[in-house]
């Protein structure tokens, strides 16, 4: 990244020393980190005190200075620390996450999402249901009629007085008529 500060290294090995004092590669790494602790250097902010301020864990701001964005929490979390961390030492946010994906090698996306399609109902039965379910009423309605049948004709509507009853109840008399 080349965040123009208007100041140059003290000597020609003293980015590449800087580098490897907190990355412990030779050679450093020299991406969006690194420019973003180069400038908080020359301000003369410690990391403690730009973590409190900031509220990033300060261990968050070391592996965004020495370039380890894989332990960070995720995408969303590197875009809103590095704009966070960038507005609070005066740079522009834009051009630092602009800077970071192309580091990265990948442009930051939204996740697609593929949500699951419901299958289309149908708006009429299937012939089979129609005819199962009108074989299965006409089952029901046949069982139900043979009871009844059977119920009536097994039966006198009206029984005959018992012989041992038929002394006590007197000798009908037929209504007349009117």
């Amino acid at each position: 990244m080349s965040i123009q500060t208007g100041e140059q290294p003290a000597g020609p090995g003293a980015s590449e020393t800087a580098a490897s004092a907190t990355n412990g590669a030779p050679g450093g790494y020299e991406g969006v980190g690194h420019s973003l602790r180069v400038v908080r250097e020359r301000r003369g902010l410690e990391l403690a005190d730009v973590s409190a301020r900031l509220r990033i864990r300060r261990h968050y701001l070391e592996a965004i200075e020495t370039g380890r964005f894989g332990e960070l929490p995720g995408a969303v979390y590197i875009n809103g620390f590095l704009r966070q961390y960038a507005e609070f030492l005066g740079l522009d946010p834009d051009q630092v996450l602009k800077t970071y994906q192309t580091e990265a090698d990948a442009p930051l996306q939204r996740p697609v999402l593929n949500f699951p399609m419901p299958r289309p109902e149908d708006r009429t039965p299937r012939l089979w249901l129609v005819l199962g379910a009108l074989v299965i009423a006409v089952a029901i309605y046949a069982l139900w009629y043979r009871h009844q049948e059977t119920l009536r004709l097994g039966q006198d509507l009206i029984r005959s007085v018992p012989a041992h009853l038929a002394d006590l109840v007197p000798n009908p008399t037929p209504i007349r008529p009117a």
